[in-house]
């Protein structure tokens, strides 16, 4: 796209250059030379540094090195700036970039019409030089923020095959756990498992705390945001997602506390290295059930019990769901607030404009396409398997 992008440029500002060559550097016709300018030589270098970049990040043992020694270093930075932010900066980016594309694609008709306009030719030029540099500082953040973290090593490559009766005895467990902290966390009256206190400050301790025994966790961690728009999130299914190019951890607003607690952690994982989806799920679990709040044990163990169960009645002859108690099935494995549709109907700004939903949609799968990672959660339950095997559970 860069490489078109500059046949482009190339193209329209033809005359312009012809013009300027002629009348303002004679002097180089005897050589047949046009040095480059400062911006040109500023694309070149950016240019270079993101192919750079990329070969780099094919190669798995520098993606390790660099994840869990240099990547805590953009949160600790320009995380710490968008941060400040009380609104979603990622969202912001988002509804920019496709003003900037549809201005582009307007600009470029003009030029074909306006063509002669030697004024309006220059102001073009220099909309599209800026938004070359954005573009290219686009590609090497989205490389080092995403890229590089997609060709890492996995978790589950130092898993081991675990057997049935594992299974049978790491569910057993997980329910059991799920049915005595259900007891003990307060409920609304319609049921809903609620936070009493400040769930952010509980989910950052958490977070900290996890720094003790995990060096990706270091450093600054920013709180998460609610989605710009949580309605558009809401028509694509989403109750969370990552923004690698402001470093910011996003998430829905109609998500009742089990969820939120649950989900911030999952996004919050991602800012500390953990792209796949399996492995923040994991994380956030870890994160759940290590910390002091019994509130967010709880939310850890429901945040993979549907897992690690769906898994254990693949293989069982009991194919029933009577192990767990009837408020956790009734209230505690749902996502969303009871009064959802009342939240929802107080924010249908955008409910005409469902498009924009099925454009991001479109966009974040061949993104996902691209970096040929799917939305893989098949590896919860053996991550799961795998943290109580190290904890001794099956010796």
């Amino acid at each position: 796209s860069i490489y078109l992008y500059l046949l482009f440029y190339y193209n329209i500002n033809c005359d312009i250059i012809k013009q300027k060559f002629f009348k303002k550097v004679r002097f180089m016709e005897k050589n047949n030379k046009r040095k480059l300018t400062p911006y040109w030589k500023s694309v070149i270098i950016l240019s270079g540094v993101i192919i750079i970049c990329n070969i780099l990040a094919r190669i798995r043992a520098v993606c390790d090195f660099y994840v869990d020694n240099i990547f805590f270093v953009w949160s600790n930075t320009y995380g710490r700036i968008t941060g400040i932010f009380p609104f979603s900066v990622g969202g912001v980016l988002i509804i920019a970039a496709v003003m900037i594309v549809i201005a582009a694609l307007v600009l470029g008709i003009l030029l074909i019409i306006l063509h002669r306009k030697t004024g309006f030719k220059r102001r073009a030029v220099c909309f599209y030089k800026v938004n070359l540099i954005i573009a290219l500082v686009t590609g090497l953040i989205m490389t080092l923020n995403c890229s590089a973290l997609y060709r890492c090593s996995k978790i589950s490559d130092r898993c081991r095959e675990y057997g049935t009766s594992e299974l049978k005895e790491v569910c057993e467990y997980v329910v059991n756990k799920c049915n005595e902290l259900s007891k003990q966390i307060e409920r609304n009256e319609n049921g809903e498992a609620v936070y009493n206190g400040d769930i952010d400050k509980a989910i950052n301790l958490a977070v900290k705390k996890m720094a003790g025994t995990n060096k990706r966790y270091r450093g600054y961690t920013p709180d998460a945001k609610p989605f710009l728009f949580s309605y558009i999130a809401y028509k694509q299914e989403l109750i969370g997602e990552y923004y690698p190019f402001t470093m910011e951890a996003n998430y829905s607003v109609y998500m009742n506390d089990l969820a939120y607690a649950y989900t911030v952690c999952h996004e919050l994982s991602h800012l500390k290295g953990y792209i796949y989806e399996d492995e923040a799920n994991y994380m956030s679990f870890i994160t759940c059930i290590e910390s002091d709040d019994l509130f967010l044990q709880y939310a850890g163990y429901i945040s993979v019990a549907a897992y690690i169960w769906n898994d254990y009645m693949y293989v069982a002859d009991d194919k029933n769901m009577d192990n767990f108690d009837e408020i956790i099935l009734k209230n505690d494995f749902e996502v969303y607030k009871k009064n959802v549709e009342e939240l929802i109907a107080k924010d249908r700004t955008f409910e005409s404009m469902d498009w924009v939903a099925k454009v991001e949609d479109t966009i974040t799968g061949s993104s996902m396409n691209y970096y040929k990672a799917e939305y893989n959660y098949d590896e919860v339950t053996k991550l799961v398997l795998m943290y109580y095997d190290s904890l001794g559970m099956f010796d």
